[in-house]
């Protein structure tokens, strides 16, 4: 006999959703301040990750005017918009945009960013999310898209719920799920003697799915995939890159950044090497308008 109880399944979903967002320090305005010089820097370059977050943008927005999501009369929010692009694209496309997040830096990229394409329709708000007050922003129901892409902001339960509360329309979340790195699998076997294996991070977008399913929600959902097979010079900042990488498992690996530099470049051939690497988001669409009431449990058997 099969028991299906969904307030023991929202339980465990929610919980899941929740450890997996608890990210101590990672979320707060001093770090965000600090991280906004680098991310802006390459922005304004015609760097490798400028060419993929320009093309994540593109197929975002194609992706929501497919469905008519984005339209003339539409008024988004974007909650966590760090430095804009997605936010300034919506622009574009709809009557009104929001975006916020809660480092001053990264909005006030975002603002120039908005001022050069001269768009006079989107506003930029400094706040943190979790402890934003949606009454008196006046932002309950006022949104026909609420969209959050790679976001601590929406953080548990509490976040999620002011999500949609925010919503008349539709919500909408992006997560990673996949990564894989034929350079860092190799240093992580070869330094560290670990094994070798593909990123998967998925837990939060398949506990958001079922947390939405099981609050009566349709959430539809899709994947968005970039591959790279390229040629990499191999630098200090490479290295440091590698570092860091590594370093969200491997401790060691943070203080590591000279040893990375120096066995990179024994491989390489001219000082460079071949990188293939592929990443794969998640995405989840669902319609607030659209719910039905699933707070039952029953038996299934023969």
């Amino acid at each position: 006999m099969t028991e299906v109880n969904f307030q023991r399944d929202l339980a465990y979903f929610s919980d899941l959703w929740t450890n997996k967002t608890e990210r101590p320090g990672k979320a707060t305005k001093e770090m965000w301040d600090k991280k906004a010089g680098s991310w802006i820097k390459e922005l304004e370059q015609a760097t490798k990750r400028k060419g993929r977050l320009d093309e994540r943008v593109a197929e975002t927005v194609a992706y929501f005017l497919g469905k008519n999501v984005l339209h003339a009369e539409a008024a988004v929010v974007d909650v966590g918009c760090g430095p804009g692009q997605f936010a300034v694209e919506f622009a574009k496309h709809v009557k009104y945009v929001v975006g916020t997040d809660i480092s001053a830096q990264m909005l006030e990229h975002a603002e120039l960013t908005a001022k050069k394409k001269e768009l006079s329709n989107i506003e930029f708000v400094q706040c943190d999310f979790q402890r934003a007050d949606l009454d008196e922003l006046g932002w309950r129901q006022q949104f026909d898209l609420v969209f959050a892409s790679l976001t601590p902001a929406i953080d548990g339960m509490t976040g999620l719920e002011k999500l949609i509360s925010m919503s008349r329309a539709y919500c909408f979340n992006s997560t990673f799920v996949y990564g894989s790195d034929n350079i860092e699998e190799m240093l992580t076997t070869e330094l560290y003697n670990r094994p070798a294996a593909p990123v998967w991070d998925g837990r939060w977008f398949y506990s958001l799915f079922n947390l939405l399913w099981l609050m009566g929600y349709y959430p539809e959902t899709t994947y968005h995939e970039q591959s790279k097979n390229t040629e990499v010079e191999v630098t200090a900042e490479l290295a440091e890159h590698y570092s860091r990488a590594i370093g969200k498992k491997i401790p060691q690996a943070l203080e590591d950044s000279r040893r990375i530099y120096d066995y990179l470049g024994r491989q390489a051939s001219e000082g460079k090497l071949t990188l293939q690497a592929k990443t794969v988001y998640g995405w989840i669409l669902w319609d607030v308008r659209k719910r039905e009431k699933r707070e039952y449990a029953y038996s299934k058997g023969e």
